[in-house]
């Protein structure tokens, strides 16, 4: 066994113990093993922890956690999982990206999973631990890829019998058709996804939550819609756009609109919060946050906060009309979300594709102005 110490000037401290080989040190009956190859003991902050690394075994003889022991590889590495002094359980930086993506099965699909993330839950009065596993599935035959993100598997963590339960909490779809063609000769691109998020607070409610892109890429024309609704506040979110293959001329200017984006929000409001910020945070960080289920900048409806408030927002993509856009291409948009702030964007480019309402690759020029009741930001 190899022995590395390390000692901070503040006092922090780490104690590390390694063990090429492994040893089988932790577990939790019916529900898995850990098997170490390295331990380390260490105070961070003035809290002590335990962090260990080596390859979690999950039970594949208990009739409580057969699923997932028959079904998932043996022998998933780990690393940096952080047992805190209070108990508290997690992986290092939130989530563990897996070296090796392994399989999940789920009746006739298989699940590709390349990452794994810790938590803690409560519901009828009983304290959960789960295990997320985020990838990929695909179904076969056609042109369908879905990914399941949120898929969860929990057990009880407290003096009651064990109870254990998997929830799958967001599906999306890519569908190709016909199924074996390219994008560019496809005759439609369709791509969506379907969320249940449970409510943080007591009482919060649940929140739905769902979107969908098409594309008709021979009639070079789309849209998209994203909706965000919990019935127990209640409140709603949504988002509307098209795109069309022929521009409405905006006069002698040579421009023409080919897209028209609408928002409207009850009790949705855009705040830093929801796009992972501290509160004090610029509004730029705000419009250049990617979070999921989009990653997409700009002003998105995942970048919303569910508290009192009303927002509404319309926006346009205008392009030269000889060209289709190569020349010049643009998109506006105007968000005022009461009572946080008022968001003028837009993005352009010269010599390109021309933007799309949905586009997914961030055209090289952008200005975004910030309106609030503490400041007026503005970036270029």
């Amino acid at each position: 066994i190899d022995i590395a110490v390390h000692i901070e000037d503040d006092g922090d401290f780490s104690i590390t113990a390694s063990e090429k080989q492994g040893i089988d040190l932790i577990r939790i009956p019916d529900i898995l093993d850990v098997n170490l190859k390295s331990l380390t003991v260490g105070r961070e902050s003035s809290k002590f922890f335990v962090e260990v690394s080596g390859s979690i075994d999950f039970a594949d003889q208990s009739p409580n956690s057969g699923f997932i022991g028959d079904n998932l590889p043996k022998d998933i590495e780990i690393q940096k999982l952080i047992i805190w002094e209070d108990g508290r359980i997690e992986f290092h930086g939130g989530g563990l990206e897996l070296r090796k993506p392994v399989t999940l099965k789920l009746g006739p699909v298989n699940f590709s999973v390349t990452a794994l993330h810790f938590g803690s839950h409560e519901q009828n009065n009983r304290k959960y631990v789960y295990f997320g596993f985020d990838g990929g599935l695909s179904i076969k035959p056609g042109g369908v890829d879905a990914r399941g993100d949120g898929i969860k598997f929990y057990f009880t963590v407290d003096n009651g019998p064990l109870h254990v339960f998997i929830r799958i909490q967001s599906i999306a779809i890519d569908l190709v058709i016909p199924g074996d063609a390219s994008p560019e000769n496809a005759a439609l691109l369709l791509s969506g996804y379907l969320a249940m998020k449970e409510p943080t607070t007591p009482g919060g409610g649940t929140e739905y939550a769902g979107g969908i892109t098409f594309t008709l890429p021979k009639l070079k024309m789309g849209g998209s819609a994203a909706m965000r609704y919990n019935p127990d506040v209640p409140a709603f979110l949504i988002d509307v756009g098209i795109e069309i293959p022929t521009p409405i001329p905006l006069g002698p200017t040579g421009l023409g609109i080919y897209g028209f984006r609408g928002l409207v929000g009850s009790n949705y409001v855009a705040t830093r919060k929801a796009a992972g910020l501290d509160d004090d945070a610029k509004w730029y960080q705000y419009y250049k946050a990617k979070i999921a289920p989009d990653y997409k900048e700009g002003i998105q409806p995942s970048k919303f906060e569910g508290k009192s408030g009303f927002s509404i927002g319309a926006g346009v993509s205008l392009a030269t009309s000889a060209d289709s856009g190569k020349v010049f291409s643009a998109k506006v948009f105007f968000l005022l979300s009461l009572p946080e702030v008022f968001l003028v964007e837009g993005q352009g480019a010269v010599l390109k594709e021309r933007i799309g309402l949905d586009s997914t690759i961030d055209p090289p020029f952008y200005a975004f102005i910030s309106v609030t009741s503490q400041s007026v930001e503005t970036a270029l």
